[in-house]
Order: structure tokens, then sequence, then C-alpha cells
């Protein structure tokens, strides 16, 4: 017996657009697995206006031209 609110006659009748919609979801929940987060990221704002570093360290008195 069908939902009340089912439109297809069986449930495992996938349309194109219903099977890339779920490897699309299984793609994107396997890469949230991989992702960490940043190392160092206080010296992200550093990075972004172009503070150069050396050797980890930040070298005084010079930008890079952004």
């Amino acid at each position: 017996m069908e939902g009340l609110h089912s439109t297809r006659s069986d449930p495992h009748d996938l349309t194109p657009r219903d099977s890339i919609l779920a490897m699309v979801f299984k793609l994107a929940t396997s890469a949230v697995q991989g992702w960490r987060r940043l190392n160092e990221a206080e010296r992200l704002a550093d990075i972004i206006t172009g503070v150069q570093f050396k050797d980890d360290v930040k070298v005084k008195g010079q930008r890079i031209a952004a």
C-alpha cells in the first residue's frame, strides 16, 4: 500500500535528476569527512593583506602589492 503523498508507482524508479542529486549528496557528505581546520588560521588576515613570511616568521616592512 502506498502513502497518500506518493507520486510514483515504484519507490525505486528514479529519474535521472534524482540519481544525479543522490550522487551529488553522497559526494558532498564524503567530502565533509575529509575537511579539516586550517593550520594557523589566525594568520589568514595577514596573508590576505599581503604580509610576507619567511620560515613561518613575518618579514617586517615588506608587503606584496595586491
